[in-house]
């Protein structure tokens, strides 16, 4: 192994106690002398070296630099902080701006909204209400709470969920009787994700059904809740659907105002 001498910094000897060129001691050899850190290598040599042992770096030139290193590291924190303290007059300028034309855009669409609802001018959104086109409205609707739903058509879509419900249930059986014969271990999984899904989607377009119901009858919304309380809950929530529709407001129509936003391309 190389070792450099302490004070001089020349090549020595591993087994030289003393060296050769300066003819210093060398104080590796004293365990109970007390040491310091290399600034290159980091190792540690005699408290005294004027050169690292092991590298044989410069000690005192070592700390001169790492001190000029500090110096500069002090003075940009030093300009950073000048640079965060001057006044932001001018971002607070920009922001006011922003904000104002936020806010004007906000204005902008909510006055087009309105030209989009327009007025309540009849009793039924299609012409003609009945179980085809008011049972396609329904499913078309079924995750539409923004606007009004007929007397007409809400009924005549909830007899159309109805016969949907049965259909689905026939076709249940029949899909359940293929995958029996295909695989019997499956039938009850695939029962139930089935079912599950159906009856989420059928809950769901009753709930928003009633919704835009209430919305045309003027119903307050928490009358909705109702419908999650088994048998009586329903049954209320469906005798109120049965109100006629009321008109003091035009805050719902028959038009939902952010799918028509949406159409024309605003998001």
């Amino acid at each position: 192994m190389k070792y450099y001498c302490q004070r001089c910094g020349r090549k020595i000897d591993a087994e030289a106690r003393i060296c050769s060129s300066c003819g210093v001691a060398q104080d590796r050899f004293d365990t109970t002398e007390e040491t310091k850190p290399c600034k290159n290598c980091r190792k540690q040599i005699p408290v005294n070296s004027n050169y690292c042992i092991f590298c044989a770096a410069d000690q005192a030139k070592l700390y001169t630099l790492d001190f000029d290193s500090k110096q500069e590291e002090t003075k940009k924190v030093s300009e950073d902080k000048e640079q965060v303290d001057e006044p932001i007059s001018g971002n607070l300028d920009n922001y006011n701006s922003f904000m104002e034309k936020l806010a004007q855009t906000a204005k902008e669409e909510n006055e087009e909204l309105n030209k989009i609802k327009g007025t309540v001018n009849s009793k039924n959104e299609t012409e003609k209400p009945g179980l085809v086109a008011s049972t396609k409205l329904f499913l078309q609707d079924w995750l539409t709470i923004n606007k009004r739903v007929g007397r007409a058509d809400f009924w005549w879509g909830f007899v159309g969920m109805i016969i949907i419900t049965a259909l689905f249930a026939i076709l249940l059986e029949l899909s359940l009787s293929v995958v029996q014969a295909i695989m019997p271990s499956a039938v009850e999984t695939v029962y139930t994700i089935l079912f599950r899904l159906y009856l989420a989607f059928y809950f769901i377009a009753i709930g928003t059904g009633l919704c835009r119901r209430y919305h045309d009858a003027e119903l307050p919304w928490y009358a909705i809740l109702l419908y999650f309380v088994p048998v009586f809950g329903e049954i209320l929530a469906l005798i109120l659907a049965t109100k006629e529709q009321s008109v003091t407001n035009d805050k719902y129509t028959f038009i939902d105002p952010v799918r028509e936003l949406r159409k024309k391309g605003h998001k």
